[in-house]
């Protein structure tokens, strides 16, 4: 696959600069063909620099996503052209990427591609939006399915704000904590130091361990900075092996407090999609493989993987879930329920709207609970400074007094 940036000119006279995959210059070519425009002037990308492209190639807003959506489930419900929509969202669009989406999206379809397939060929729409319209498209039933898109996202983005949000308080606080400590053994303690050594004050332990750190951190406060700095690019990087992720993800999973936020947000996510895309007419079973190859935390996922296979060998979905042992009871009993009565996405909805519940009350609950811990760990390294710092000057202002 070759990228080529290019600018180009409809028959209405408007200038167009996008940039997109292509498997060579044939199909470059005749794709711009198809879509009725010129080429004004391109230039293909040399291959080393695609991982770069990849990289800086900026992706839409989830508000974005969702304001697509409805626009399009709009212009569909009346019976309007889908070309005419996507060019009055690039006219009035606030960003560049967002225009460009759109007439990439309208040019695949003047290429003869579906709605479904113009979206997933950009590369920015997320997969459960391209599934969803494929669906629609099958069914006839576009404007429900684009809406039901839209309404979805914009529910995961409140629980990942949500999430977030919880995350502001106590990250900013670590932040500054590790800041100051770099700072106060790296340059004030040193200074202090000399004053005891140039006095022969004898020196407690929590002296002496805080000397033998602050002459690490003054000898390598770059270093340490620096690493601080990168630990969470390392961190990423680390990440991207599967042995690695799953038991930092196990880990996550089964923290007391936060652990409880992310199964939350993780929950709510996974029935939510479930719901919607089992209300759309897709099988059981594909929309639990679907659903968990969605999953962000490898842990999670390792737990369900499973279910799919677990149904097709005769098992019932109530066993399904308990095999898993990633469920409450509610939640098993409640799958149970919507199996034996048919009222699957009823329930499946409702154990969404528990876990976003939860959810909100965690973030809520965390902002209360984290203040006094943040004070304990405050008021604990305040003691040790205290007791390292102030003992020897309190000792050195005796030894003057007399």
């Amino acid at each position: 696959m070759s990228f080529f940036v290019y600018t180009t000119i409809d028959d209405q006279g408007h200038n167009n600069r996008s940039g997109e995959y292509f498997s060579s210059h044939d199909e470059f070519f005749s794709e711009i063909e198809k879509r009725n425009l010129e080429i004004l002037n391109y230039f293909e990308v040399p291959s080393p620099l695609l991982p770069i492209v990849d990289l800086v190639n900026p992706k839409l807003k989830a508000q974005e996503v969702v304001e697509l959506c409805n626009y399009l489930s709009l212009y569909v419900g009346s019976g309007l052209e889908i070309q005419a929509a996507l060019q009055d969202m690039a006219d009035n669009a606030k960003r560049a990427v967002f225009r460009n989406v759109m007439i990439k999206i309208k040019n695949y379809l003047l290429s003869g591609y579906l709605i479904s397939e113009a979206m997933r060929k950009t590369g920015v729409i997320p997969d459960m939006v391209c599934s969803l319209a494929k669906i629609g498209e099958d069914s006839g039933n576009l404007e429900n399915t684009l809406k039901d898109a839209a309404n979805y996202i914009e529910r995961t983005e409140a629980i990942k704000s949500s999430t977030k949000r919880a995350m502001i308080y106590p990250g900013i606080t670590l932040v500054a904590m590790i800041g100051g400590f770099i700072f106060w053994t790296a340059f004030v303690v040193p200074k202090i130091v000399e004053l005891f050594y140039t006095m022969n004050v004898e020196l407690p332990t929590a002296t002496v361990i805080l000397i033998h750190l602050s002459e690490f951190m003054a000898s390598n406060w770059a270093i340490v900075f620096v690493a601080f700095l990168l630990l969470p690019v390392a961190i990423t990087l680390a990440r991207k092996n599967d042995e690695f992720r799953y038991y930092t993800d196990a880990g996550i999973w089964k923290m007391p407090v936060f652990g409880e936020l992310i199964r939350g947000s993780q929950l709510a996510f996974y029935f939510q999609y479930l719901a919607l895309m089992y209300s759309t007419g897709i099988p059981i079973t594909k929309a639990f493989d679907t659903v968990t190859d969605s999953l962000n935390n490898a842990y999670f996922q390792h737990a369900v993987k499973d279910i799919t296979e677990s149904i097709k060998s005769g098992s019932s979905l109530l066993n399904s879930f308990i095999e898993t042992g990633a469920f409450d009871p509610l939640v098993n009993r409640m799958m149970g329920i919507g199996e034996q009565t048919g009222s699957l996405d009823k329930q499946l909805t409702k154990i969404s709207d528990i876990y976003f519940q939860r959810v909100q009350e965690l973030v809520d609950g965390i902002s209360k609970l984290i203040e006094p811990v943040i004070m304990i760990v405050v008021a604990t390294g305040f003691a040790f400074f205290a007791i390292a710092l102030l003992g020897p000057l309190y000792e050195l202002m005796a030894t003057m007094g007399t």
